[in-house]
C-alpha cells in the first residue's frame, strides 16, 4: 500500500486557527447535509467563504479533512466506524 502523505502543519496564528476551524466546520456541515461522496472541495470552500488555495494550505484533500474531523471524536472505534461508513480508510486514497 502507498504510504500516507504527512499531515499539514497546524496553523501557528490565531487567524490561521480561525481559518482551519472554519474549513472544518464547513466540511462537517457539507458532509452532514450532502454526504462525503457528494461533497467537493469547492463546496467546502464556498460554504466557508474561502478560496481553494486556502484549503490547500490547510489540507491536502477532502479525505484529509474528513480524517481530521473523525479524529476529533473521542472514541477511536467511533472514528474508525465513521470513516468506514464514508467508504474512506485511514490507509490508501478514496
Amino acid at each position: 500500500m502507498p504510504e500516507a502523505a504527512p499531515a499539514r502543519a497546524r496553523p501557528r496564528t490565531a487567524r490561521g486557527e480561525e481559518t482551519h476551524r472554519a474549513l472544518l466546520d464547513a466540511a462537517a456541515c457539507a458532509f452532514a447535509r450532502d454526504g462525503y461522496h457528494r461533497t467537493s472541495v469547492p463546496d467546502i470552500v464556498q460554504r466557508a467563504g474561502l478560496g481553494h488555495g486556502t484549503f490547500c494550505e490547510h489540507f491536502r484533500s477532502r479525505r484529509d479533512i474528513l480524517v481530521e474531523l473523525t479524529r476529533q471524536v473521542s472514541d477511536p472505534a467511533v472514528a474508525a466506524a465513521a470513516l468506514w461508513l464514508a467508504g474512506v480508510g485511514l490507509e490508501g486514497t478514496s
